[in-house]
């Protein structure tokens, strides 16, 4: 219920002060930490499977230190 009313506060305030421009920056404000989000849920996996990928090939103990 918080989020749902955080942003309609931000919608209506966002109006109030510049109109439908307002909601765009706004909009796009709340967009941009979409990315960084997705990064950094992408970056696990990956170094996680390079470990994995090190010891099956059998690779020194440095390698494998350095992926985790």
């Amino acid at each position: 219920m918080v989020p749902i009313i955080l942003l309609a506060l931000t919608a209506f305030i966002s109006y109030t002060l510049l109109s439908m421009f307002g909601v765009a920056l706004s909009a796009l404000g709340m967009l941009s930490t979409l990315s960084i989000g997705l990064a950094i849920d992408a970056y696990g996996p990956v170094s996680d499977n390079a470990g994995g990928i090190a010891s099956m090939v059998e690779y020194p103990e440095s390698v494998r230190e350095k992926t985790d």
